[in-house]
């Protein structure tokens, strides 16, 4: 329980943040950015945690921040696109038979062309999510301004089909047809304090034997 809710703390948009995620999605149309190892890479996420192995089970060492720059050693984790995305390996494979039919000679698709990696190693023992990174070019399009006009688009089309854009808002759940049970607002103070009052007391070692013994998180 204790890890979901830091999982699930840690990839909470809020505020900065999700004006900073938005902009990174909106602004290509994919969400994963080919990374290579040897290269210059910036943090678009607003906090990054710093990992002392490629799982979010593992103890966190340090903290990156938004526009923080970073080589990349080593990638990890690595997976394939899904169909949907437009460099996954359907999508270059219709694009090459296309090329072929008028004649053309596509290049080779090789697995590198539509895998991504979840990992970037950034020095010894240290891992950060490669969903928090981006190269330069796409660095100079995080720009705060057009981030929050791109954000405040999407709060008004949400706000058009009913969608309350209030952070905060009560947890209310259906009760019968009558009416709602209301659940009161979330406490994020006390699911921070929860945090804290939980670092040192897991043993990661520990921990990583269950894991494997139950063929859980990274064992599946």
């Amino acid at each position: 329980m204790i890890a979901q809710i830091i999982t699930c703390r840690t990839i909470r948009l809020t505020g900065v943040t999700a004006i900073l995620t938005l902009a990174a999605s909106l602004s290509v149309a994919t969400a994963f950015e080919k990374l290579t190892s040897g290269q210059q890479a910036y943090i678009a996420c607003k906090n990054v945690p710093v990992y002392s192995a490629p799982t979010t089970f593992s103890p966190i060492i340090g903290n990156k921040g938004f526009g923080d720059v970073v080589t990349i050693s080593k990638l990890a984790g690595m997976f394939a696109l899904p169909d949907s995305d437009y460099q996954s390996r359907k999508k270059l494979e219709q694009a090459s038979a296309r090329a072929r039919k008028q004649g053309q000679t596509p290049q080779t698709i090789t697995k590198a062309d539509y895998t991504r990696p979840t990992w970037a190693q950034i020095g010894t023992k240290h891992y950060v999510p490669a969903s928090c990174l981006v190269g330069a070019a796409l660095f100079k399009e995080q720009v705060m301004e057009t981030a929050e006009k791109k954000v405040a688009a999407v709060i008004t089309n949400k706000a058009k089909r009913n969608f309350s854009e209030e952070e905060d808002g009560d947890l209310r759940a259906m009760r019968g047809a009558a009416g709602k049970a209301v659940g009161g607002k979330a406490n994020f103070a006390a699911i921070d304090q929860l945090i804290a009052d939980a670092q040192g007391r897991l043993d990661p070692a520990a921990q990583q034997t269950f894991r494997q013994a139950g063929h859980l998180g990274e064992y599946k």
